[in-house]
């Protein structure tokens, strides 16, 4: 459903009928009305009502249309939809060889003139906000009925009319125009059935229907890209439905800009803006290569700026394979951010949030593990405490330091007495998980898994470094600890290897691997496997909506990382770029699943270009072993 919340409407011939029952849903969808109508009492009812305007005024006066545009600027500064419906009956329904030339002057005149004033009036205001106008009237019914001759030619004049608009506006204005089907009936009002009056009794004539004529209707031509679409209403009650299906059609929204921030301590966030007003916000960014990406993003991003961003499984396919070389992680990233800021867009658009478009949520919270630091056991495990104390059921630690090929038995002892320290602080009833980063070799690993094995850890992360995932397999088969890694592997093809090898848990990065669209499908591969999903996420608050967006969606789920308070964050946190800090309060260790559209998360734009300014340059360190040589950090 599309809503209207901020938006301006303003509604003619509103008093009754159809023009009240579109006021209704304007209103009823967010969006403040204007009511128009020479019917005072219930005009003013009506308004009053839905929390409106009323606007004492004849569609047919000049002056009248002047008040509506003076209302309008006072009230909202802006119109996003007008609604013309025109005048009906002025004279007599009578065969044109009966009806005099008067008579025909002044129902053409009143009937085109409501149109041509609300366009020359309010044309240049929707444009501004990319609005549209739907124009309907009882002079649109069908031809070929006795009596009917005013109608049929005002009926074509209002189409050429629209026709017009539709050229000289596009694409800014989208315009409608609605022919009914037989003269006035109660379907107007959304109730009664086919021939019966607006006083609800049957026409004695029955159903007026129009001739059976040869062939298919004309249909007048849609204009620049669908901004035109002329329809005919369908018979009975249905009428109502279809027309508000029509008022709310639209032309694609587009991209306009694109605009990175590097900010404290180390991420990149992306801004998306669209034609209609609606931002998305995303975290493209590879740890210590932000700027890289950041040249990434504004060279593929040149593709995006004019384009729909509710197309966003196509714009992956081109952003990913557009190029002959593809792939690694800084295009992977650059791509993730993108991913992430689209689908951010599209729950804001349909006012729900991103889990509600990837099928709805299949469970309420979503469990966190906290960061715990320190070199030695007992700071290690005061640490663990801490967050079993704040509530956490899960702490993720560093295995090790720097370690050689084949260490000693004494820095093996180490690791040990740190896992073995941290397990006797949380107990039995919390999770221990192991980072080792992939400093420990193939042989190292397989010395070390069986010795913390009796400690039971959720799973090992990254044993080995993902260039060694050959030996992942036989690794797996050594131990009954559950692996994981992942966080350096950028797309389903990447995963392919390592779910075969026999990986319990997959770990891709919302912001490395390919976004939303890919690790959702990562996901769904993975549980092909048996895998269950822990998303890597020591980054900032966008990367962290949008890995607990999938979380609330994807069944084969196990726990999220977050990074509130972690090591890396020093000068800025993940809650300092927040207007709201709500979604990252955590309760008992479980995030709780809001409905708040896209991401889930207002950004706080001021702190960010703030922020920005200062911008950063963090690196990783480089590490080196005794003898001079390099070491994995």
């Amino acid at each position: 459903m599309i809503r209207f919340a901020g938006k301006a409407a303003l509604v003619t011939a509103a008093a009754s009928g159809i023009g009240a029952a579109t006021a209704r849903l304007l209103a009823q969808r967010g969006a403040s009305v204007v009511v128009m109508d020479v019917a005072g009492d219930e005009g003013a009812k009506l308004a009053a009502e839905i929390g409106g305007h009323y606007l004492h005024g004849d569609v047919a006066s000049a002056a009248a249309w002047a008040a509506a545009r003076d209302l309008v600027a006072d009230q909202y500064g802006r119109l996003d939809v007008l609604h013309v419906n025109g005048p009906g009956r002025v004279v007599p329904s009578v065969p044109v060889h009966e009806l005099p030339e008067d008579d025909w002057d002044r129902q053409i005149a009143v009937s085109l003139k409501s149109a041509y004033l609300a366009a020359h009036v309010f044309c240049p205001l929707l444009a501004e906000t990319r609005g549209a106008i739907v124009i309907t009237s009882s002079v649109h019914a069908q031809t070929g009925i006795p009596g009917c001759g005013p109608y049929a030619a005002a009926k074509g004049g209002l189409q050429s009319l629209a026709g017009q608009l539709a050229v000289e506006y596009a694409p800014d204005v989208r315009v409608n125009v609605v022919v009914p089907g037989p003269i006035m009936t109660a379907a107007w009002d959304g109730i009664g059935e086919q021939g019966r009056g607006r006083d609800g009794r049957r026409d004695p004539r029955g159903p007026v229907r129009p001739p059976r004529r040869g062939g298919r209707r004309g249909r007048l031509p849609r204009l620049r890209r669908g901004l035109l679409h002329h329809r005919r209403l369908p018979q009975g009650g249905r009428r109502l439905e279809h027309l508000h299906h029509l008022l709310l059609e639209r032309t694609p929204m587009k991209i306009v800009s694109m605009d990175t921030f590097l900010v404290p301590p180390r991420w990149l966030f992306l801004r998306v803006r669209t034609d209609e007003g609606i931002t998305g916000w995303g975290e493209p960014v590879v740890e210590g290569r932000a700027e890289t990406v950041r040249a990434a993003v504004a060279e593929i991003g040149e593709y995006l700026v004019g384009e729909d961003p509710l197309r966003i499984e196509d714009h992956w396919q081109v952003l990913t394979k557009g190029g002959f070389y593809r792939g690694g992680p800084v295009l992977s990233s650059a791509v993730a951010g993108i991913d992430q800021a689209l689908w951010d867009i599209a729950g804001k658009a349909a006012g729900l949030p991103v889990h509600g478009l990837l099928g709805g949520p299949v469970r309420d919270r979503v469990r966190m593990y906290a960061w715990i630091g320190g070199d030695r056991p007992a700071d290690v495990a005061a640490e663990a405490r801490a967050q079993i104390e704040a509530g956490f059921t899960a702490v993720k630690m560093n295995g090790s330091a720097a370690l050689t090929p084949i260490d000693t038995p004494a820095r093996t002892r180490e690791v040990v007495e740190r896992v073995a320290a941290v397990r006797e602080a949380v107990g039995e009833e919390n999770d221990v998980v192991i980072d080792f980063h992939g400093r420990m070799s193939t042989v190292m690993a397989r010395r070390v898994l069986p010795l913390i094995e009796p400690l039971l850890p959720l799973f090992v992360e990254e044993a080995v470094l993902p260039e060694h995932t050959p030996n992942l397999a036989a690794l797996a088969r050594s131990t009954s600890i559950p692996l994981a890694t992942g966080e350096r592997l950028y797309s389903r093809w990447d995963f392919r290897e390592v779910l075969r090898d026999g990986i319990a848990v997959a770990q891709p990065d919302v912001s490395h691997a390919g976004g939303i669209s890919e690790v959702r499908r990562i996901a769904a591969v993975a549980e092909a496997y048996d895998v269950t999903m822990a998303p890597h996420c020591p980054l900032g608050p966008i990367a962290l909506a949008a890995s607990l967006q999938l979380a609330f969606a994807i069944p084969n789920f196990l726990i999220q990382e977050q990074s509130v308070g972690i090591h890396y964050n020093q000068g800025n946190d993940v809650l300092d770029y927040l207007v709201d800090r709500t979604p990252f309060q955590f309760v008992d260790g479980f995030a709780e699943r809001t409905a708040v559209p896209g991401l889930g998360i207002e950004v706080d734009e001021a702190a960010v270009e703030r922020a920005a300014e200062r911008g950063h340059r963090w690196r990783n360190p480089v590490w080196r072993h005794p003898d001079g040589s390099f070491a994995e950090w």
